[in-house]
């Protein structure tokens, strides 16, 4: 008989082996890239009312969710977009 911990682990694993799959198949902008479809960092913080240096420090710790209605709007983006992006450049941030 399987431990139960075993069981929650391995349903875990498999749902995060599943997700990886699902977003290195799809094509996604990096944070960078949407930030500049939005018009640049500048354009961005005045919309938002927020310094420049704000949004640059997103390139490393996502974009916050307060923000992504609007950045979704400027960029033409979308929330499973900005997901990618946040999960993306949260892991680089670990591995530096």
């Amino acid at each position: 008989m399987i431990p139960q911990i075993f069981l929650n682990f391995s349903k875990r694993y498999c749902f995060l082996k599943l997700f990886q799959a699902i977003f290195q198949d799809m094509k996604h902008r990096m944070i960078r890239e949407i930030i500049q479809d939005a018009g640049g960092a500048a354009a961005a913080a005045k919309e938002i009312d927020v310094h420049p240096t704000t949004i640059c420090k997103w390139f490393h710790n996502g974009i916050p969710y307060r923000y992504w209605p609007t950045i979704i709007k400027l960029a033409q983006s979308s929330a499973d977009e900005l997901l990618a992006a946040n999960e993306q450049a949260r892991h680089r941030g670990d591995a530096a």
